[in-house]
């Protein structure tokens, strides 16, 4: 698969979510340090629509799960993910653009 990010919507992001009331989320602060808590899923639902953009994140993220990334402000951050339904989307969409 491309290391190419793909823009998504709100609700095509809702639908990569891992499954559960929580979900992970995690950030990357600029000393590198990384920081994450759980969000209630209604929470993690309401920053997508928030946010600035939703991409699909690089090749990287996939095997730690956190593949939603959300852009506010400029900087990212990552909730977790299905697995099986990223790879999915990306395949599909890459289907799309040929």
């Amino acid at each position: 698969m491309s290391d190419k990010s793909l823009c998504l919507t709100p609700d095509e992001a809702e639908s990569l979510l891992a499954k559960g009331k929580k979900v992970h989320w995690c950030l990357i602060h600029e000393t590198g340090m990384q920081f994450g808590c759980d969000y209630d899923r209604a929470d993690a639902i309401a920053a997508l629509r928030k946010a600035e953009k939703i991409t699909i994140g690089r090749d990287e993220c996939l095997p730690s799960g956190h593949s939603v990334v959300v852009w506010k402000d400029g900087r990212p951050s990552f909730f977790a993910s299905e697995k099986a339904m990223v790879k999915a989307f990306k395949s599909a969409r890459a289907a799309i653009n040929q």
